[in-house]
């Protein structure tokens, strides 16, 4: 199968991303001058903090249910039975995904997000004081709420480059946020240590209610509902084409 998709990946011809200059050619950044302009660019850089916050909650929630389970289920509880409840939440994570896909066709993306974020701090603070597996069940819960974080981040934090040679660069700095699911969740353990394993999810929830924070504090560059993005991307076609 990786065969044929390599082959397809060879033969397809794929659409150049990088900007052009007015005489056709590719519009080129060194990376000292990519650095420099991303260095001074702080809604990026808030952004990458906001992506690496996600990526640690997110890892640290799906890295410490089934110990959790095993810890609320009691004797009776099975490693087997403990795993089940991580494959309920990849589950209640793909119809999370489906959910935000149509919310995000409908109102703004900063209301959407807030909303999730701050929904899941919520629930998870149930995962951190109910008793018994009620707290396992808001554990699973909260992947409802999980699903457009990562590529709204991304896309969100993409677009504060607004000189589009730098793209790449940063688009490669965004994904290496990805470390903060290493780091996090080495923090989630210590607290999980020094109290106990439910105690441990105020942690993400903490930090779903920052990635909530900072949805919040892009309320007022978020302008257009996605229909009077649709209308006014009609609107400059058409006038391209007249101007053609």
């Amino acid at each position: 199968m990786l065969a044929v998709l390599i082959i397809l990946f060879a033969l397809t011809k794929f659409p150049k991303c990088r900007p052009a200059t007015k005489e056709g050619a590719v519009a080129k950044a060194t990376l000292g001058e990519t650095m420099n302009y991303l260095f001074h660019n702080g809604r990026f850089w808030k952004g990458i903090g906001t992506q690496f916050i996600y990526i640690g909650a997110q890892t640290g929630i799906w890295s410490f249910t089934i110990r959790l389970a095993l810890n609320q289920g009691g004797s009776s509880m099975t490693d087997r039975d403990a795993a089940n409840f991580m494959i309920i939440s990849y589950i209640v994570f793909f119809v999370g995904r489906l959910l935000a896909s149509y919310l995000l066709s409908k109102f703004r993306e900063t209301r959407v997000l807030a909303v999730f974020m701050i929904v899941g701090a919520i629930v998870l603070l149930g995962t951190a004081f109910l008793p018994g597996m009620t707290a396992v069940w808001f554990a699973v819960a909260v992947s409802l709420f999980l699903g457009p974080g990562w590529p709204t981040i991304y896309s969100r934090t993409l677009k504060t480059v607004e000189d589009r040679r730098h793209t790449e660069t940063a688009g490669a700095i965004i994904v290496m946020a990805l470390v903060g699911g290493a780091v996090l969740p080495t923090f989630q353990g210590a607290l999980s240590d020094a109290t106990t394993m439910q105690f441990s999810f105020i942690l993400p929830a903490i930090e779903l209610a920052i990635v909530g924070l900072y949805f919040l504090s892009e309320f007022k560059r978020d302008k257009y509902t996605p229909a009077q993005l649709k209308d006014m991307a009609a609107e400059e076609e058409a006038d391209w084409e007249k101007e053609a």
